[in-house]
């Protein structure tokens, strides 16, 4: 099994926790952005730093064998929160209610996206279950009959936690779908 930075075993990842936050029961106060951001960054280096393991089973000249390998640890919001100290709905307070903070609470959630959407595309973590978690999952929606009494579906994609640059792209591939061209492959 893999071990966390404290030296447990992942079956008790909860316990792990930043330097700053001792006590899991009282949420952290965090004096500046950037003693959030170092906060953060710990949270980062320790799940790097802590794969999960994975069995399997190999079969060779008739014989089954057992091993594991490392997996990569996804990140998410609500982990780091709970690495950090502070509550979900806490993060959503500050990062509404402190400017100042904000663009520091953004890039902590552009890392977590960011790690999730390219372990998803390399397929190094599960695609579908990555696409999920990022808001990226197509949605079919039966929205009626067609004029045929067929079915008709509607496709919804949630785009909420899309950087700007993800969005451009999105829209050149729609645009080129809809006229029917083929979708451009990188910058043309």
């Amino acid at each position: 099994m893999t071990k966390s930075a404290h030296g447990d075993h992942m079956s008790t990842f909860w316990t792990a926790h930043s330097s700053k936050n001792k006590n899991p029961s009282v949420e952290v106060e965090y004096t500046s952005p950037e003693e959030l951001w170092e906060a953060c960054c710990e949270y980062f280096q320790w799940c790097e730093d802590n794969p999960i393991d994975q069995n399997v089973h190999t079969f060779s000249q008739g014989s089954i064998s057992k091993g594991e390998i490392e997996k990569p640890r996804a990140m998410s919001l609500s982990a780091m929160c709970r690495f950090i100290g502070i509550s979900q709905n806490e993060w959503k307070k500050i990062k509404l209610g402190y400017p100042n903070w904000s663009r520091t609470m953004q890039m902590a959630e552009e890392v977590i996206t960011t790690q999730l959407y390219e372990y998803g595309a390399a397929d190094v973590l599960n695609a579908n279950f990555i696409a999920r978690a990022i808001g990226l999952a197509d949605k079919n929606q039966l929205v009626g009959a067609g004029a045929n009494g067929e079915h008709l579906m509607v496709n919804s994609l949630d785009v909420s936690n899309l950087s700007l640059e993800q969005l451009e792209a999105l829209e050149v591939a729609l645009m080129a779908t809809v006229a029917g061209a083929p979708v451009p492959k990188g910058d043309a």
